[in-house]
């Protein structure tokens, strides 16, 4: 996660009035600067205080502030990530993260530098790949993100300090939506933090069967039933489904199986199925999945969750083959012995 630092030319100090930008530009020289007609508040300190404390309104269920709109969510996302741009008190964009913006090509091209030394907080450096995976990702939730993406051809990174925007038609509000700052918010997040695998198929591994790739066990025997070529809609009406309402437990608070039941929900709604998509924190899902009773008494159909390879690789200690009715796994698979 981005750590928020101010510039120091930006930073008030302590007992001081603190000045804003008064230049409209948005460019990658720094603005004249002149006092504000309101100044800022001064800063104090506390003798002997070294300890802020701070209390939000409700609780924080949800971290994702592109997955919710909570206020709570969005209020602690600013704590710990950073976006491209900010807003000045004139509700003006401003480059925040980014050196600068240059429109070209009439409207229809856009480039952002990246400021020199910005860091996550796990210590990585914040390359231009994290902004577009993250752009990406904001833009097919946000509402003004929406409009920038039905405007924008590409988003790339051709370096690890540059983000180009290729648009289909001039938006002169790119950087007011990079900038906004109520939800969702167009925070920048690791692309790691953005998707399971992503985009990169260099990280991706197909063709996966029951066991884990690489181990003694490994087969893709049986992923035809997978990778072949299939009709949905048929075959769920050939194995009888009529529409009936199927519940998923999806994951808000732990970043890849958020990603997972985010594909997952999608998938399933493009299969057919008539999807009721219950979003819970994990410690609420691993109550929930326990219990055995119908849908409309709190039961469920479907959760998504992941395993360590050395959990998969031995048929003995593999807990969904065990097809032991009442004694299996969550789901309680029942596999009827042959005679």
């Amino acid at each position: 996660m981005p750590r928020r630092r101010q510039r120091p030319a930006d930073r008030p100090q302590p007992g001081k009035a603190s000045t804003c930008p008064s230049s409209d530009a948005i460019c990658s020289k720094p603005p004249a600067r002149s006092p504000c007609r309101s100044p800022c508040p001064n800063l104090a300190r506390a003798a002997g205080a070294s300890t802020l404390k701070f209390v939000p309104q409700a609780a924080l269920a949800i971290l994702d502030p592109v997955w919710t709109t909570a206020t709570v969510t969005r209020n602690h996302a600013f704590l710990v990530f950073d976006t491209l741009f900010g807003q000045d008190a004139s509700y003006k964009p401003r480059p925040q993260m980014a050196e600068g913006a240059v429109a070209e090509n009439g409207g229809k091209g856009w480039t952002i530098k990246l400021r020199d030394g910005l860091m996550f907080h796990d210590g990585t450096k914040v390359l231009a790949r994290d902004c577009v995976a993250s752009i990406q990702r904001w833009g097919k939730n946000d509402a003004f993100g929406q409009a920038l993406m039905a405007a924008t051809d590409a988003i790339t990174a051709p370096d690890d300090k540059t983000i180009k925007f290729a648009m289909k038609k001039p938006f002169a509000l790119l950087p007011d939506a990079l900038a906004k700052f109520t939800a969702y918010v167009p925070v920048i997040m690791p692309e790691r933090l953005t998707a399971v695998a992503g985009t990169d198929k260099a990280m991706w591994k197909t063709g996966v069967g029951v066991f884990t790739p690489g181990t003694p066990m490994a087969s893709e025997a049986g992923m035809a039933a997978l990778t072949a070529p299939r009709d949905m809609e048929k075959d769920l009406i050939a194995a009888g489904y009529k529409g009936e309402k199927v519940v998923l437990l999806a994951v808000s608070d732990l970043p890849v199986l958020t990603a997972e039941c985010q594909v997952g929900a999608d998938m399933f709604r493009k299969m057919g199925f008539n999807l009721d998509e219950q979003v819970m924190d994990w410690g609420s899902v691993v109550a929930r999945r326990a219990k055995k009773d119908p849908i409309d008494k709190g039961g469920w159909n479907v959760f998504l969750t992941c395993w360590s390879a050395t959990d998969m690789f031995n048929p003995a200690g593999h807990l969904s083959l065990r097809g032991n009715g009442a004694a299996a796994w969550f789901g309680w698979p029942n596999r009827r012995r042959r005679p």
